[in-house]
């Protein structure tokens, strides 16, 4: 059935053939990285690259990773979410996992992933801001990232800093 699930998916038709409901499996079987705006694969490529990806179950939009920059052998990203109708259904660690497992296809000399990730609007005090902050926390310490911190640079947003090395990728 999977097999058959990524032909209907490379022509086209697998929203269709797909449940109704995207799972963390189906994120798992049948990510896609295109980038943002276009139609076009997504590439991590070596030397830089452009700066927004978003992943794709067949033809439905699942998630954005935004701002990636290359530092040596990290990658870093700034802004990582699940699409409006995605949020909070625990795609997000298959979401990075799917991410990883083509970053390494595509660019085996990244050895870790900064992440940076901040909602850009907001009052840092306000409840909505904070529970961002928390699950943003929550999905980098069980995806395993180290060093994960908080930080308010300005009156708008809150920071939340990890980095995922690749050993647990």
């Amino acid at each position: 059935m999977t097999f058959i699930h990524k032909i209907l998916c490379s022509l086209g038709v697998g929203k269709s053939s797909l449940p109704r409901k995207i799972t963390a499996q189906d994120v798992n079987d049948f990510a896609e990285f295109r980038l943002a705006g276009a139609g076009s694969p997504y590439s991590f490529g070596a030397g830089g690259g452009d700066s927004a990806c978003n992943l794709f179950v067949c033809s439905t939009h699942v998630a954005s990773f935004e701002t990636l920059s290359y530092e040596r052998s990290t990658l870093k990203v700034e802004h990582f979410a699940t699409t409006g109708g995605m949020r909070g259904k625990g795609l997000g660690e298959s979401c990075l996992r799917a991410f990883t497992r083509q970053l390494k296809k595509q660019n085996a000399s990244i050895n870790s992933i900064q992440f940076d990730l901040a909602r850009m609007a907001g009052n840092p005090s306000s409840r909505d801001v904070r529970m961002l902050a928390d699950a943003r926390e929550n999905l980098l310490r069980r995806i395993g990232a180290s060093n994960i911190s908080r930080y308010v640079p300005n009156n708008s947003r809150i920071v939340v800093r990890g980095t995922w090395n690749k050993e647990c990728w």
